[in-house]
């Protein structure tokens, strides 16, 4: 483990160049907007896009979309309403295609193999339903996916868009790519602001380099649970797609391991607070904080704003944990904006890439989650 900020800093700097770290190569991309945005120019207007991923193909995307597509947009007549499919859930599944205007939705099939079975499952039911009803599968289904592969076939076979994730792209490092902001822009979404906070937070580096020494640091002295704790409604999935992030990443051998669990505020304040203030000594804090809100309504007949309250009661929780001895670090966004958002995203993702560098692991692959694809294509191929 390298023993200085710099040597670190130098060490891994070699690594991008020697092209180790690939997810920085795709956010410096000065391409990718353009054939993001190409693409796009293809399709008409839907009234729902449906986005057929699970994992690193729909986490990270699920965060940007709830940061900066409006919140409720959702409820609004005249918006197009976005889904990320990432469920098999037999009774869900068949709810929501019984209840789809086909005509007005449009399918995203995004895996970076092209085969990965619940997705292409979902996408085989939903491309039936959309040539039993006569309609033109070109027209309503798209791909993110690798050259090869079941849903680079599809693509190629009906016609359809077909945005080419890069092989050594790993999904959970890949929501600044295509998988993240090819349904951002359908969004209205401004991906070069994101992109420009990316870039921003690879030249800063000492944010995530000191979020990650801090990190180990406290790992090693016994703090082995991190809870992502976002204080706004905004940001709360990014608790579960940083969960992913470090999991995936570093969870490779019997003797490291950071286990990541999430907490929403002040909700977990009602909740787990109690655990975390008075339970085992094994926790450590991660707050996410938002400093100034787009809305802020004052409390009739109080001396404080709802944007008061929730920052005050991040204060004070913050402050009772570190009472209690549980140490805490806090990523502030001044505001939610694109440009904000793509910095957070680049920032945890450099700190998770660092801690592997730290830890000798390999990042970027995820074997132990095969055993369990494995088994369950031998269960379904014997049924």
């Amino acid at each position: 483990m390298a023993t200085s900020k710099n040597n670190l800093k130098e060490e891994f700097l070699k690594e991008v160049s020697d092209g180790k770290h690939r997810f920085i190569d795709i956010a410096l991309d000065s391409e990718l907007p353009k054939r993001i945005r190409e693409a796009v120019s293809k399709l008409r207007k839907f009234k729902k896009v449906i986005i057929l991923g699970i994992g690193g193909s729909a986490l990270g995307g699920i965060a940007v979309m709830r940061a900066l597509y409006r919140p409720l947009k959702h409820m609004e007549d005249d918006s197009t309403h976005f889904f990320f499919l990432d469920q098999i859930d037999p009774d869900l599944i068949y709810h929501l295609s019984h209840n789809l205007d086909l005509k007005e939705t449009h399918f995203i099939s995004i895996s970076k193999s092209g085969d990965t079975i619940e997705p292409a499952s979902l996408y085989k039911l939903f491309y039936q339903k959309i040539v039993d009803a006569g309609l033109d599968p070109k027209e309503h289904f798209s791909f993110v996916t690798g050259e090869d592969g079941f849903f680079a076939e599809e693509a190629k076979k009906i016609g359809a868009i077909h945005l080419i994730l890069p092989p050594y792209l790993s999904g959970r490092f890949s929501v600044l790519s295509e998988v993240g902001l090819f349904p951002a822009v359908l969004a209205g979404i401004n991906i070069e602001e994101i992109l420009e906070g990316a870039r921003q937070a690879y030249e800063e580096f000492y944010t995530a380099l000191d979020l990650a020494i801090t990190q180990d640091k406290l790992y090693q002295e016994g703090k082995i649970i991190t809870v992502v704790f976002p204080y706004s409604y905004r940001l709360n999935r990014f608790a579960d797609w940083y969960i992913q992030l470090m999991a995936e990443s570093l969870g490779k051998t019997k003797d490291i391991g950071p286990t990541p669990i999430r907490a929403i505020g002040p909700t977990d304040q009602h909740a787990q607070l109690q655990l975390f203030m008075e339970g085992p000594r094994n926790k450590q804090v991660l707050f996410l904080e938002v400093e100034k809100h787009h809305h802020d309504p004052q409390i009739p007949g109080e001396n404080y704003t709802l944007e008061d309250l929730i920052n005050a009661e991040k204060k004070g929780t913050g402050q009772a944990l570190e009472d209690a001895g549980i140490p805490t670090q806090t990523i502030k966004l001044p505001y939610i904006d694109a440009k904000a958002v793509g910095n957070l995203i680049m920032t945890l993702e450099l700190q998770i890439a660092l801690l592997g560098k730290m830890y000798g692991i390999e990042t970027y692959k995820q074997p132990g989650v095969e055993a369990g694809k494995k088994i369950t294509r031998e269960i379904l191929q014997n049924s």
